[in-house]
């Protein structure tokens, strides 16, 4: 087996490895910016911008 066969065998398995991972990361990241918390009011008085 030449190395152009092994590469040719394994690429659409890495390529559809790698589109889960991007797809898993996507959705993580932007569940974690949908659902962040309210800061406490009493945070206000330390912002350097009102």
């Amino acid at each position: 087996m030449s190395i152009k066969n092994i590469i040719n065998k394994f690429a659409p398995v890495l390529a559809s490895f790698l589109s889960l991972v991007l797809v898993v990361c996507a959705n993580t990241s932007s569940t974690l910016v949908v659902h962040q918390p309210e800061a406490p009011k009493g945070l206000d008085r330390f912002s350097k911008v009102r």
